[in-house]
């Protein structure tokens, strides 16, 4: 890294493989890396383990089958200020066949999210919510008490902690470059799982509490949520085993009603605004209209 101030904290969540004694064999090399090992645990678990656990003035989470560009600390930090709580950068995609790029693209170069308009909005609490590419002020995160959802599994749990952040955030600040490079061929990540069908309900629900409890905040986000809610949902219905559709086609007419006086048509095109109808109304014509979808894309 061309920025050399930083500590590095791993974390073995009872790892079966060298792990351990690989990170040990780091930690003995550099005394910026620190080393907690325990049983399994699961990833939100592990993260605010990690939170807890930081002592410098800026957290950057990087995933461990992912890696960043020797200057994504410096370059991010170079755009911090005293009145900036987070600063976002875009990222790439690696794929097996070679990398596909993403800008970020970001709609201004510093603003506060939540007073977006509603298509910058929807971009930006819709389109970009990895927390991987945020460098975040540690005492932001601890004046508001963000901590991620210890659920079990590992997919959508870092959903709310963006969330939360992109709602809390005074002012944020974007490099328009990519700086992370997310692994896409790791066959084994939370987001390939068909595992806990429910989790896309169970973190959204959580969200819409958080709002509700905080209506300073819900009456500026809450229809985006919505959206966001919707294409989450239809993501989920791709990856989970096609016997749990049913069931979670009935939870989504609960939530989808749920949400139905927040909605705002401008962030839906007519199909998606036509499923999201489906999906209130009925949860076998939910999923049927994913099948019949799903088969014609093949």
């Amino acid at each position: 890294s061309t920025e050399q101030d930083f500590e590095i904290i791993i974390l073995d969540d009872g790892s079966t493989d060298d792990t351990f004694r690989t990170a040990m064999e780091l930690r003995a090399e550099d005394d910026r890396i620190r080393v907690i090992s325990r049983e399994e645990k699961g990833f939100a678990f592990t993260f605010n383990e990690l939170l807890d656990a930081a002592r410098g003035d800026y957290v950057l989470n990087v995933d461990p089958d992912d890696w960043i560009e020797p200057t994504m600390i410096e370059t991010m930090l170079n755009k911090m200020d005293d009145n900036t709580d987070f600063v976002k950068c875009g990222f790439w995609f690696e794929y097996e066949d070679g990398n596909i790029e993403y800008l970020y693209d970001a709609p201004y170069d510093e603003f506060c999210p939540r007073y977006l308009p509603p298509d910058k909005k929807m971009f930006f609490f819709v389109s970009q919510v990895a927390m991987w590419t945020c460098l975040v002020r540690r005492s932001f995160i601890e004046k508001h008490h963000i901590r991620l959802n210890e659920t079990e599994g590992a997919a959508y749990q870092d959903t709310g902690f963006i969330w939360q952040i992109n709602t809390l955030a005074e002012k944020v600040k974007v490099v328009n470059k990519p700086l992370y490079h997310y692994n896409k061929t790791n066959v084994n990540a939370s987001t390939a799982s068909s595992r806990y069908p429910m989790a896309p309900s169970v973190e959204y629900n959580r969200i819409a509490k958080w709002l509700v409890d905080n209506p300073e905040y819900g009456i500026q986000v809450r229809p985006v949520l919505c959206r966001a809610r919707f294409g989450s949902y239809m993501w989920n219905m791709s990856r989970i085993d096609k016997k749990d559709r049913l069931s979670f086609a009935v939870q989504t007419q609960y939530d989808f009603n749920d949400d139905w006086n927040y909605i705002d048509v401008r962030m839906f095109s007519n199909p998606e605004y036509t499923a999201f109808r489906v999906g209130m109304q009925s949860p076998e014509d939910f999923v049927r209209m994913f099948d019949v979808g799903v088969e014609d894309e093949q």
